[in-house]
């Protein structure tokens, strides 16, 4: 990726890129019997895929860390593990053959870790259009290696097999690697369409996953110093394998997509699934490819930190944005950049602070006017009295305001006929209702309100007054107004330059593209108010046309490029909630507003507000706390953990029946660098849920991110108590502290952290379904080479194991949770949390033991 890589051809049928006749021969040489009914067979190396009552498909997959044997399954040590890994890379390499390698010889080999078995429940000739279809809408090539060579020897490229070159084709583009289809991508195109609407693609994470897996490892292998052809045969194969991951993970993320539109999108496990990283170059990590290059034909217009917000996001570990940057510049690329004042070009995207979007530009209140308005319209002034009237939240009444004598805004109770709308406040749209609201833009939205069959509207700028007892009656009333909205109208400067007459997919994909990286999609309140008002969201186009965001996304889904499509997981608040018939199961009983509403854990919540700043101080733990509930406003983050203290109601997922239990966090929300409380027994706790990136260097921003699976913590008066992995040592101990192992990670960790502590400790979450440290939970995500560690300092030890304190937890059968209960007469000292460090993998961890109910205060 060393060019700018803005060809982004489709793929496209071809003898060597991939034909329906392959496709058929896959289906006829491996299909299985037809048979009804649900397989329960599961080993470790064999995942058996199953829909319903009806197995569609069967895959083996050869794991290197286990193989079947007579009576069971043989399990290897890590090192075994590592050898039989590396065996098969250099199978690969095929070194036993002096001539060079082609792609199909490569796919031979690679094919044989997947075997897969199907069961067509479709007309097989049905299947493949379907299949054919699906791999037609990816790029005919991935991105580009950084450590392309230059020249091509000519048994190394497509027309070797083709028989005729391309005289416009780059040389990344002329190898047989990147354009071959590999019969693993055939398999998978096939295995998707045939149950799209069902499966969950946990089979198709695993799959490439091991790819991810296979092609680190022949990056680690790859000669430094050897002949022309040996080292043009090593980078075909990461060619190949990196050519196939890109397209395995293009499925998976548009499998996961598809079930999400269909099915809805289930607000506790935002972030499951990730993708994890890779090296498809000798030193070079796939995030700090993406850090180098994802941003290559991006143009001028485009904010950097709204790109970055994207780029970063787990789910674009690796994305193609060529056809991304494509479609905004055919949109935007006459348009001036606005990120600084004065210069011609975008911020660099290291943090808000630096963006004048975000911080910095003065912007008068209605400034803005409608597209026809002559800019000189009478500004519209609130009725006091008709606001004052009313209890709970307000909106502005469509008729009463129209038949206003003085013209003056006349309000009703918001209700299920409300239009609700979401605006960014530095393009021009905000004010209050004691100042006044233009005209033109109270006529426009009179008119939406009407083609949407809405008696009424909500804007801040007319609903939210100055006065602070009414600011907090308003504010308090904001989930109930988005969430039981009739719909939503995104109103953003840029979505509405979009011309929609003639929407096409491509138009779709355009909107798409540009409501991502919108202002509109970075804010913090924005992002709230559309998480609440999923259901129905529209956007506000050029000419004021409205466009359903559902609409454009369903046809984006169904009919766009793949590698535009996928994007939308990196927006969840563009998804629908869990539909009906799923929220009526008996696993999600007790639960139902809660999804349906988009109530949130406070590790994704937090985890969503991370890189969105509120404007206004404060706000961001206001907005916090809306998601998680709507029962308590919380105005400051001391509150808000304090309130989080004390028994939380939860439902058993087994009986239905109301529990009690002490409220918990998971231990991997807790690793990132957002800025900790000063308080007695909350300083582990997060003071904001948004980085804070004025006070941290580039290299600094570690998101709140949890998959989900990390153990959980209670959360006590005394302090956060929880299990984890832990390293205990003296610091005042050369012999420990100098170990040779780690001799460098651990000075630094007591010169940064530990002056004047006698005991130091460094933790790593425990994952809850295996019980031990797991490499993809703390690998920094940025960049693959640092394990994130937490560490603690005390001087409260008698010896470097035993505290002076002891507590236990009363579990409850049902839950797995229950309360902590300290005995009477220990000293609660507990360890005091000092920060996080990103331990430099060129040295190794340290051992770890597993900590039981260890106290950080």
């Amino acid at each position: 990726m060393r060019h700018s890589n803005v060809r982004t051809d489709s793929l496209t049928r071809g003898k060597y890129t991939f034909t329906s006749k392959r496709l058929r021969i896959i289906l006829k040489n491996e299909r299985i019997a037809y048979h009804r009914g649900i397989n329960l067979r599961a080993r470790l190396h064999q995942d058996v895929i199953s829909f319903h009552k009806e197995i569609r498909f069967e895959i083996d997959i050869e794991y290197f860390d286990s193989e079947e044997v007579e009576g069971g399954i043989r399990c290897y040590s890590l090192a075994d593990t590592r050898l039989r890994a590396t065996e098969f890379c250099r199978q690969l390499h095929g070194h036993d053959s002096p001539v060079s390698i082609a792609a199909i010889d490569i796919d031979a080999v690679f094919s044989k870790i997947f075997r897969f078995k199907f069961q067509p429940m479709k007309n097989s000739r049905t299947l493949i259009q379907q299949a054919c279809g699906l791999l037609e809408r990816m790029p005919a090539w991935p991105p580009e290696l950084s450590d392309i060579p230059t020249t091509v020897p000519a048994e190394y490229r497509a027309s070797s097999l083709t028989g005729h070159a391309r005289e416009d084709a780059r040389l990344w583009e002329q190898l047989q690697a990147t354009t071959y289809v590999s019969s693993t991508v055939l398999r998978v195109a096939l295995s998707v369409v045939m149950d799209l609407e069902n499966s969950s693609g946990d089979w198709l994470l695993e799959v490439t996953n091991i790819i991810a897996t296979l092609l680190e490892m022949v990056s680690q292998l790859a000669p430094t110093t050897a002949d022309a052809r040996t080292l043009w045969r090593s980078f075909i194969i990461r060619a190949f394998l990196w050519t196939t991951w890109q397209r395995c993970q293009m499925l998976y993320l548009h499998l996961r997509a598809t079930a999400a539109m269909i099915r809805g999108s289930s607000d506790g496990k935002i972030g499951e699934g990730a993708l994890r990283g890779t090296i498809p170059s000798p030193g070079t990590t796939v995030h700090e490819m993406s850090e180098r290059y994802a941003g290559l034909g991006k143009p001028a217009y485009m904010c950097g930190w709204n790109f970055e917000l994207l780029r970063s996001n787990p789910v674009c570990i690796g994305a193609d944005f060529r056809k991304f940057h494509e479609h905004y510049s055919a949109a935007f690329g006459d348009c001036s950049a606005r990120c600084l004042a004065g210069q011609s070009y975008a911020c660099k995207g290291e943090n808000p602070q630096s963006c004048q979007r975000f911080h910095g530009m003065v912007i008068k209140d209605q400034s803005q006017h409608d597209q026809n308005c002559s800019r000189d319209c009478r500004q519209l002034i609130w009725d006091e009295a008709s606001y004052r009237a009313l209890p709970g939240g307000r909106s502005v009444h469509l008729i009463q305001s129209e038949r206003s004598a003085n013209e003056a805004i006349q309000y009703c109770n918001a209700s299920n006929q409300t239009l609700a709308i979401s605006h960014v406040w530095s393009h021009g749209q905000g004010g209050r209702p004691e100042i006044g609201f233009n005209r033109c833009l109270h006529l426009r939205y009179y008119r939406v309100a009407r083609l949407l069959n809405c008696d009424s509207y909500w804007i801040d700028a007319t609903c939210i007054p100055d006065n602070h007892q009414l600011r907090s009656e308003a504010i308090a009333n904001i989930n109930r107004i988005f969430m039981n909205a009739k719909a939503m109208l995104v109103c953003d400067m840029d979505i509405m330059k979009i011309d929609v007459s003639d929407l096409t997919t491509s138009v779709c994909e355009t909107i798409l593209v540009a409501t991502i990286v919108s202002d509109w999609n970075t804010r913090a309140w924005t992002f709230f108010e559309a998480f609440r008002a999923r259901r129905n969201i529209h956007l506000l186009c050029k000419n004021n046309a409205v466009v359903s965001l559902k609409k454009v996304i369903e046809a984006v889904n169904r009919k766009g490029m793949l590698d535009i499509g996928i994007l939308l997981l990196a927006a969840p608040h563009f998804l629908p909630p869990l539909d009906d018939h799923i929220l009526a199961s008996p696993k999600t009983r007790g639960h139902r507003s809660e999804f349906q509403a988009g109530y949130l854990p406070i590790e994704i919540s937090s985890n969503l507000l991370s890189h969105r700043p509120a404007s206004r101080p404060g706000d961001d733990v206001v907005i916090w706390s809306l998601l998680i509930s709507e029962e308590t406003i919380l105005y400051d983050a001391e509150t808000f953990w304090k309130a989080a203290q004390g028994p939380v109601l939860q439902h058993s997922e087994l009986t239905g029946e109301i529990v009690s239990e002490g409220a918990r966090i998971r231990t991997g929300y807790l690793i990132s660098s957002a800025p900790r409380l000063k308080i007695k027994g909350l300083g582990w706790a997060p003071a904001t849920p948004t980085l804070q990136f004025s006070t941290l260097s580039a290299t600094e921003g570690l998101n709140a991110f949890d998959n989900g699976h990390s153990s959980r913590g209670y959360i006590t008066p005394e302090g956060l108590v929880a299990d984890w992995l832990l390293w205990k040592f003296d610091t005042t101990d050369s012999e420990q502290l100098l170990d040779r192992r780690c001799l460098r990670n651990l000075a630094r960790i007591k010169t940064q952290f530990l002056q004047g502590y006698r005991w130091g400790a460094i933790l790593c979450p425990i994952e809850e379904r295996y019980g031990e440290y797991s490499e993809r939970w703390w690998q920094d995500g940025v960049r693959m080479r640092r394990t994130i560690v937490v560490v603690c300092g005390t001087n409260e030890l008698d010896g470097p194991v035993v505290p002076k304190y002891t507590c236990t937890i009363t579990k409850n059968k049902i839950m797995g949770g229950g309360h902590i209960k300290w005995d009477e007469n220990s000293e609660v000292k507990g360890w005091e949390w000092k920060g996080v460090y990103a331990w430099d993998g060129v040295e190794p961890l340290p051992e770890w033991k597993t900590a039981k109910n260890f106290l950080i205060v």
